[in-house]
């Protein structure tokens, strides 16, 4: 998914110069992309942990009723 993010095209009831602005846009967008970056990270993160720990669960389980036969 692309969305792009521009602070140019927010309005502003202060008075910030131009060149400031577009530096801001440019650092607003870098840490928008990381942040959604990250994210992404730690929801695959949270799907592999839920994954893992679900299977040491059917590990143990297997291992109580094969254990005592």
């Amino acid at each position: 998914m692309s969305t792009s993010v521009c602070l140019l095209d927010e309005p502003f009831t202060t008075v910030v110069e131009l060149e400031a602005l577009r530096r801001l846009d440019g650092l607003y967008a870098f840490y928008h992309k990381y942040w959604w970056c990250r994210r992404q990270m730690f929801g695959y993160y949270k799907f592999c942990n839920a994954i893992l720990n679900g299977l040491a669960l059917l590990v143990v389980a297997a291992s109580i009723v094969f254990g005592s036969v």
